[in-house]
């Protein structure tokens, strides 16, 4: 266990979608590795809920980007594809992973080891999240420049699939930002300010290990996979294992 502080860390991971990864259609499923992942840890907030370990003061947890290495049958090489946390209940490392993950259609809110463990999510609930994705989609041509509105947008997924839990940003600014996306999910009325154009969703859940399914969502238009290479940034290797639930330095 990687230490910071004093209080529990859970890793989370945010952003994108990736536009190699839409050969796999939206009925099927695809089978891929995710090789590594790094995430930005300057974002940390506070989950509070009925379950462990969120009971009581809650779980302090980073709110940042995280991007995977991948490959798969459809692309002779390695890729990258950052994609947003939908899992608050398991675990996932950074660093070295060799993970095997399947493309899937999200349903509940714990979804593992190719299990439906968690609470099913409506489909009101699952247009909100997919509305959250697809915001994210104008923030990630710049990542390292907007990692507050990044963290923000996972802390309102989170909220929006978990309803009865808070997310408290440690980061005022970015507690703004969440608060104003997830009002603007309620917004349905196509010609009003603030509303959120739906995209489509795709999720990736482990197959042979219990780690967090995430989730990323992708417009009409798609660049070509070495162009989107060039948009999606990476903050450097971290070799360290770092699990979800672990201690950072947050001012009391």
């Amino acid at each position: 266990m990687l230490q910071f502080g004093t209080k529990s860390v859970a890793v989370l991971a945010a952003a994108a979608a990736a536009a190699t990864m839409l050969a796999a259609g939206t009925a099927s499923a695809s089978t891929m590795i995710l090789v590594s992942d790094t995430m930005n840890t300057a974002y940390t907030a506070q989950v509070q809920g009925p379950a462990a370990p969120f009971t009581g003061a809650g779980e302090n947890v980073y709110e940042g980007p995280l991007t995977f290495q991948v490959t798969d049958a459809f692309h002779p090489g390695p890729y990258n594809l950052t994609a947003f946390c939908v899992d608050l209940f398991d675990d996932i490392t950074l660093g070295n992973l060799n993970l095997t993950y399947e493309t899937w259609t999200l349903g509940t809110n714990r979804d593992t080891n190719n299990q439906h463990l968690g609470a099913a999510l409506s489909a009101t609930t699952l247009s909100r999240m997919t509305k959250l994705l697809t915001l994210a989609n104008g923030f990630e041509t710049n990542m390292a420049a907007n990692g507050a509105q990044l963290a923000a947008i996972q802390g309102a997924i989170w909220q929006v699939e978990n309803p009865g839990y808070t997310v408290t940003s440690h980061n005022a600014g970015v507690d703004a930002f969440m608060n104003t996306y997830i009002a603007r999910t309620l917004i349905t009325d196509p010609n009003a300010a603030g509303f959120i154009a739906e995209g489509q969703m795709k999720t990736i859940i482990s197959l042979n290990s219990n780690h967090q399914a995430f989730a990323y969502a992708w417009t009409a238009a798609v660049p070509e996979p070495s162009t989107w290479a060039m948009m999606i940034m990476g903050f450097g290797a971290i070799g360290a294992t770092l699990r979800r639930r672990r201690t950072t330095a947050v001012a009391a």
